[in-house]
């Protein structure tokens, strides 16, 4: 049911009945009124809460402090903003809040993948709750809902790897490449565990993709030149090391 929030409300009906009634009897057309714009307020939320995500994950945590109050007051009912809020918490280093931040989306959403997902991570790389963290995992790759399922791969196999299991963890990295868009990072994990496992030519293949698709860092840069160097590729890892030095990629 609508209602009217004030007294200025009441009046500007009034006067829009008393102008439309008026043109049956006025030979000059009166120009139409505009209606006020019609605002979406979970979506504007919702928008905001996902904003509050990006600013928490590159660690601006007083801008994403200032997205979720705004997402808060267009609407508090989208479970976006709690698992926002939980990576806010869980960043500040206040676990328990971000448990019951994290709680909440995934009672507010049981279909939703990354209310699963967001949870999932903090319970395996905060808490070490491992069996816990697994079953979320597990539950949102079977969800009908969930559009990315390489996120979800690549999450649950860092978590494997915090478990000490590379074997699985190897494994979905590859099921996330597998899956295409979205499956970035886990390029990145497997160059890092094919380095380690002394599979080199593999390794190479996947640090060389990664850049493709993220881009040169220092990181990423520094595991190629190590990877080349065991390859025996010297030069190319010396011109690599030149680069590193000259902060190129700081």
């Amino acid at each position: 049911m609508l209602k009217t929030r004030n007294p200025l409300v009441k009046a500007g009906l009034f006067i829009s009945i008393v102008m439309v009634a008026g043109c049956a009897s006025n030979s000059k057309q009166l120009p139409d009124i505009p209606e006020a714009p019609t605002v979406d307020y979970a979506k504007a939320a919702k928008i905001n809460a996902e904003l509050a995500v990006v600013y928490a994950q590159r660690e601006m945590l007083d801008r994403a402090k200032e997205k979720l109050l705004k997402a808060k007051s267009q609407d508090a009912n989208v479970p976006t903003i709690y698992y926002a809020e939980g990576l806010y918490y869980q960043n500040l280093g206040m676990p328990d809040l971000a448990e019951g931040s994290y709680e909440k989306a995934l009672r507010m959403a049981p279909d939703d993948f990354q209310a699963y997902n967001f949870y999932a991570q903090f319970l395996c790389m905060d808490k070490h709750k491992y069996q816990q963290a697994n079953n979320l995992f597990q539950r949102s790759i079977v969800l009908p809902k969930n559009i990315n399922l390489a996120e979800t791969f690549t999450l649950y196999g860092r978590c494997l790897l915090e478990q000490g299991n590379s074997k699985q963890a190897k494994r979905y990295f590859e099921k996330a490449i597998d899956q295409g868009a979205g499956s970035t990072l886990s390029y990145w994990e497997l160059a890092q565990l094919e380095y380690h496992e002394r599979d080199y030519k593999d390794a190479l293949s996947m640090v060389n993709r990664y850049i493709e698709l993220a881009g040169k860092t220092q990181e990423n840069i520094k595991l190629k030149m190590d990877i080349l160097q065991a390859l025996g590729n010297y030069n190319e890892a010396a011109t690599l090391r030149l680069q590193l030095s000259s902060k190129l990629y700081e």
